[in-house]
């Protein structure tokens, strides 16, 4: 049974921990990130019912751009 050497191994066990550290933290920036793409809404037709940051409060409809 044929090995590797022993500090190629080791290179490409360096080189693996570092992608796959690489991967976790871009996907936690990204996530991360993606709850700054949702804007708490003040328009009629884009309802603040569908903001997480908003769902849970009461609406105040003083704001809104299209008064009905």
């Amino acid at each position: 049974m044929k090995t590797e050497p022993a500090n190629n191994q080791n290179f490409l066990e360096i080189v693996n921990n570092l992608m796959v550290g690489l991967t976790i933290v871009l996907l936690l920036a990204f996530m991360g990130y993606s709850f700054l793409l949702i804007p708490p809404t003040i328009d009629n037709e884009l309802d603040a019912n569908f903001s997480i940051w908003t769902s849970n409060l009461p609406r105040d409809y003083s704001y809104d751009v299209y008064p009905s």
